[in-house]
């Protein structure tokens, strides 16, 4: 009888004891479920947003939107203004995130300095301003590039033949340099044209007087070889004009204009 009692009274306790520690648990799930209920309002894109947007530029791009807590990435932007003076440094997509890490200060070049593929040559070519957008040009512009021939017959050609080519440096050219040089500025000579025709270039004709110091530049760009052997051959036996043609331009169809062509 007396075992009976203290067993019933040991099963009571048991009983008991899991209770309470089943009730603490519940409230502790509770507990974490409703921590991870707390939202964050964090910044979302809402459209495309392409690397080098400014941050002054995202106001309609981006959309504030309450997450949990738990679902808000570290280092995540709750308002524009953490952004100022920023731009994004990576291509977003809508329904991201919008991340710290993701934005920084823009990568600015000095006109003597500007980030070059590591793919590509340099050549530097001699024009006239007239040439060169009336020395309306800087390194880090984008330009098109016109060559231009005459072949043995007289016939004359030219072609917009390099498109957004990189200026990496521009330079005022000496009188004293183009005269020890004994070339002529590149623009000024006249020969053969590079065309899908056989054409060979003439003798070049005699050095016109050196350009002076402030009717010539020195323009170098960054090019693939195909186009730096083009570039060098005009320089020595045609002429090369310079067009403004920036990453936003249109790059429409082109083809080799030939004189007797011109006006048909």
């Amino acid at each position: 009888m007396k075992t009976r009692l203290i067993a019933g009274g040991i099963a009571v306790v048991l009983a008991a004891t899991g209770t309470v520690l089943v009730l603490s648990y519940v409230r502790g799930a509770d507990a974490r479920a409703m921590s991870g209920l707390d939202t964050v309002e964090v910044l979302i894109a809402d459209a495309p947003i392409a690397a080098g947007t400014p941050a002054a530029d995202l106001a309609s791009l981006v959309v504030t939107k309450e997450l949990p807590a738990n679902a808000v990435l570290p280092n995540g932007i709750t308002s524009l203004d953490q952004l100022a003076g920023d731009q994004a440094l990576v291509a977003l997509e809508p329904g991201e995130q919008l991340l710290t890490g993701k934005f920084g200060p823009p990568v600015t070049a000095s006109s003597d300095q500007v980030v070059i593929p590591p793919e590509l040559q340099q050549v530097t070519v001699l024009l006239e301003l007239q040439r060169a957008m009336g020395g309306q040009i800087k390194a880090g512009d984008t330009v098109g590039m016109f060559l231009s021939f005459k072949d043995t017959a007289g016939v004359q050609y030219s072609h917009l033949t390099a498109q957004k080519v990189l200026v990496t440096r521009v330079q005022q050219a000496a009188s004293a340099d183009a005269a020890a040089s004994g070339a002529p500025a590149a623009g000024t000579s006249t020969a053969s044209a590079s065309s899908s025709a056989a054409i060979a270039p003439t003798t070049a004709p005699e050095a016109p007087p050196p350009a002076s110091l402030t009717e010539s530049l020195l323009i170098t760009v960054a090019t693939t070889a195909a186009i730096a052997e083009k570039i060098v051959f005009t320089a020595e036996f045609g002429s090369i004009w310079l067009s403004d043609e920036p990453a936003s331009a249109v790059e429409d169809p082109t083809q080799v204009v030939v004189g007797t062509q011109v006006f048909q």
